[in-house]
């Protein structure tokens, strides 16, 4: 399996005529999901259409409830360092399937020394 990611400022991209499949609105590293998903910018107002997390970040409460969840590493085994460019690679195709809501991709939680989270809009 192989998988890339390139990130660039909007107006690199722009200026060599690429198309954006996604933008990064936010992201954040803390102690735990609820406090990396306020750093991120996730809130009620900013729907998310795809929750790309495990089962640990389940505790996010209503401000997730509903929303559609994969778990990469439950359906393609321990993914280590790989597992942010997958997230990354599912949430530009999931945006640019132009389903609705933005994604949000998070890793760690209880069992490890912090959390991340990164949201993705079109």
């Amino acid at each position: 399996m192989a998988v890339a990611v390139v990130l660039e400022p909007a107006d690199a991209a722009a200026s060599r005529g690429a198309r954006p499949r996604a933008t990064i609105a936010g992201y954040a590293r803390a102690r735990d999901l609820a406090a990396a998903l306020t750093g991120a910018g996730v809130t009620e107002e900013r729907h998310v259409g795809l929750w790309l997390g495990d089962e640990a970040g389940a505790a996010a409460g209503r401000l997730l409830a509903g929303t559609r969840r994969i778990d990469l590493e439950a359906q393609l085994g321990p993914l280590s360092g790989t597992l942010g460019v997958l997230q990354c690679a599912a949430g530009a195709a999931y945006l640019e399937s132009h389903a609705a809501g933005n994604v949000l991709a998070t890793a760690g939680g209880p069992r490890h020394d912090a959390a991340a989270a990164l949201l993705m809009t079109p």
